[in-house]
């Protein structure tokens, strides 16, 4: 019995003796190098690539631009710590494989839904395009208008009203001045429509002075009168206008130009083969409105934000922005698909937008908020 008794005490103290040890092994073990970090979440990684002015890697190794002007507006609302880290354009559209936590940024489009969640767009684009201009002389632009279908249909209808005009006048001119306008039809109508073409030049004789010829002549002068000053304003004006023209006006006209844009993929590539539109692919959007500025092509097609950005750089005058987009999307940050990140991260995103904290970043690198 007292043996039992012993071994009973002395396990009860070895119990206490262990309750004692735990807090103290707990204390030694969070004072160890690394234990407090094990502890703390991990910074976020936050996938990026360059593309100006969205995204722009500075010399000395910092970032900015317009999404990562954004993102740290969001981080800084949330609290989060995280790194930035640069990789290619495929390896964003895979953060699982790739150890990206947050892609920043990424067209909100069904394609990119499908490689990662994408929060709401916290600035919303289309597609531009930029094409180089033109200078044309006076004489030139002249030439352009007279060799125009719209002049072609103007010159049609003056003749027309030559030809009504020369028979009204031998029809009432036959009889009472045979010598000019007598003899087989053709040539009395001839006579009568070299005398309307005469008289629009101030050379035209005077007919009979019977009231009718009378009413003839004053409605005559009056048309010929707005016919020298419609021709004369509208030399006036292609005379005055900028000189710097383009053939393209719109998408519309691309399949019939030489087309460029960046290396595959991108939304204007998929836009551009949704089509058909052969394009000449570059390395990055400087080499593509530079190729642009030199004749290598006639037209570049891509984000209209980024072409813009480009296109101030280009020397003044060579290449200009067509006004307009089309293919509009949006731009937002990307997450792994499932994770809870996205919820708060458009939640923040709508409230920066709604409390329009994110205007002063567009105008920065835009200088607008459009």
């Amino acid at each position: 019995m007292g043996s039992v008794r012993e071994r009973s005490t002395h396990l009860h103290a070895l119990v206490r003796f262990c309750l004692r040890l735990v807090p103290a092994l707990v204390f030694v073990f969070c004072s160890l190098p690394g234990a407090a970090s094990a502890q703390k979440a991990a910074p976020l990684v936050v996938g990026t690539h360059e593309i100006a002015p969205f995204v722009i890697h500075n010399p000395d190794g910092s970032w900015s631009g317009i999404s990562i002007d954004t993102w740290k507006r969001v981080a800084d609302e949330l609290g989060l710590e995280y790194t930035i880290r640069e990789v290619t354009i495929p390896q964003l559209f895979a953060p699982d494989d790739n150890g990206l936590d947050v892609v920043v940024s990424v067209n909100i489009t069904m394609r990119n839904e499908k490689a990662l969640d994408v929060s709401h767009a916290f600035y919303s684009t289309g597609l531009g395009i930029a094409t180089r201009t033109e200078p044309k002389s006076s004489f030139t632009a002249v030439a352009s208008k007279v060799v125009s279908p719209r002049f072609a249909k103007g010159l049609g209808a003056l003749l027309l009203i030559l030809v009504v005009t020369g028979i009204i006048v031998w029809l009432v001119e036959r009889t009472k001045r045979p010598e000019e306008f007598g003899g087989p039809a053709l040539r009395g109508i001839g006579a009568g429509i070299f005398w309307a073409f005469e008289s629009i030049v101030g050379k035209g004789g005077a007919l009979s002075k019977t009231f009718g010829n009378r009413v003839i002549s004053l409605l005559w002068t009056a048309t010929c009168v707005m016919l020298v000053s419609g021709v004369t304003a509208s030399l006036s004006s292609e005379l005055t206008v900028n000189k710097l023209s383009s053939t393209i006006t719109g998408p519309n006209d691309l399949p019939r130009v030489k087309v460029g844009s960046v290396k595959r993929p991108s939304q204007a590539a998929h836009y551009l083969d949704g089509r058909s539109i052969p394009f000449r692919e570059y390395d990055d959007m400087e080499k593509a409105v530079s190729a642009l500025a030199a004749g290598e092509i006639d037209a570049v097609v891509f984000e209209a934000p980024i072409l813009q950005y480009q296109v101030t750089k280009a020397p003044a005058g060579k290449v200009v922005m067509l006004p307009g987009t089309f293919q509009n999307h949006g731009y937002g940050f990307g997450v792994r698909t499932g994770s809870p990140l996205r919820e708060s991260i458009s939640r923040t995103v709508l409230k920066l937008s709604e409390e329009d904290q994110l205007r002063p970043i567009f105008v920065r690198y835009l200088g607008s908020a459009d």
